[in-house]
């Protein structure tokens, strides 16, 4: 069979007019992308305009001059074979889309599982956590280091936008402080501030490009002191036996921008059954299917109704509750939170 083209189409015709025909044309699915291009000696405004608006491509009046419907007749066939290439290169970017998003979706799981596992062998701290990764791979990470003189680092960062680079850095972050971990001495009392200094000359926005929002904190398991600043980060949460919602402001500014501000430390006290949440924003700004924020007082109450559930069930109902609240959308960022209790 041969491939139509265009169609010239005369509108006064036996039977069926031309504009029954070009109305038939356009309903079916076979021809209903052909130009037609209608002839006709009606030349009235009300003709033209019937015409248009039922799908012709283009209206000639009688008498013709045949260069000129040849010129419009040119016309329409490069604008057909531009739609078709067109509509080619959707089809391919639409193919390239989904592979995209499929090695998005396995970037993503290969962070999940590369994700620092908290295994604390300090029988005082229960531990518990949340991690969910966008369809995007991004720089969320975490992660609670045991020190030799029996207190733990715990640090929370995210690391600006999405992708390869996000990632690189995050990793590069991790690797750092668990070096720096395992150089501290028993006697050693590491400061976060002084920690997040260090991290402002390490990672300078002229050398990775990027910055990020991190807090760090030194908790002692035997006194519950807990020594904390952040950069730029979303406050940690004292969640306290009596139902008090602590948010522990101290800290600066983001990582990397190079503001040469200080970072404010401060310390507070974990009592036995307290609750201490880390979280990057993904979880406060995380939306439901209407577009409302989960929110910081939310995240707060959800621990404080639930101060009698083991903290690891909590962690674990709150991923299911933020991903029903979403319906069928996805994360728009990462998701993350590490959550301690003092025995």
């Amino acid at each position: 069979s041969h491939t139509i083209d265009l169609v010239l189409l005369d509108i006064v015709l036996p039977g069926l007019d031309g504009y029954e025909i070009l109305t038939r044309l356009l309903a079916d699915p076979g021809t209903h992308d052909i130009p037609v291009v209608l002839i006709s000696s009606l030349d009235t405004i009300a003709d033209k305009v019937r015409g248009m608006e039922l799908g012709a491509a283009d209206y000639v009046t009688k008498p013709f001059d045949p260069q000129e419907v040849l010129a419009r007749v040119r016309a329409q066939l490069r604008i057909r074979h531009l739609a078709a290439s067109l509509s080619r290169s959707n089809a391919q970017l639409v193919i390239r889309e989904q592979l995209m998003l499929e090695e998005l979706r396995a970037a993503a799981e290969v962070q999940k599982h590369l994700l620092p596992g908290v295994d604390l062998t300090n029988s005082r701290l229960i531990c518990g956590s949340v991690f969910e990764p966008s369809l995007a791979i991004g720089g969320d990470i975490y992660n609670a280091l045991e020190l030799p003189g029996g207190a733990t680092l715990v640090y929370m960062a995210d690391v600006s936008g999405h992708g390869v680079a996000s990632a690189l850095l995050t990793m590069s972050l991790a690797q750092w402080l668990s070096s720096f971990a395992a150089t501290q001495t028993p006697d050693a009392s590491p400061s976060p501030s002084a920690i997040l200094r260090s991290l402002e000359v390490e990672y300078p926005f002229e050398r990775f490009g990027k910055y990020f929002s991190i807090v760090i904190a030194v908790v002692d398991p035997a006194t519950g002191q807990v020594r904390y600043s952040a950069a730029g980060h979303p406050p940690p949460l004292l969640i306290t036996t009596s139902g008090e919602v602590v948010r522990l402001e101290a800290g600066g500014p983001v990582i990397g921008m190079g503001f040469g501000l200080t970072f404010d430390e401060a310390t507070c006290t974990l009592a036995a059954g307290d609750r201490l949440l880390f979280y990057t924003d993904g979880v406060t700004e995380d939306l439901d299917a209407n577009g409302v924020r989960f929110g910081h007082d939310n995240l707060g109450r959800y621990f404080v109704e639930r101060a009698r559930v083991a903290l690891p069930e909590v962690c674990g109902s709150l991923g299911a509750m933020l991903r029903l609240r979403r319906g069928d959308a996805p994360a728009a960022d990462d998701i993350a939170l590490l959550a301690f209790e003092r025995r």
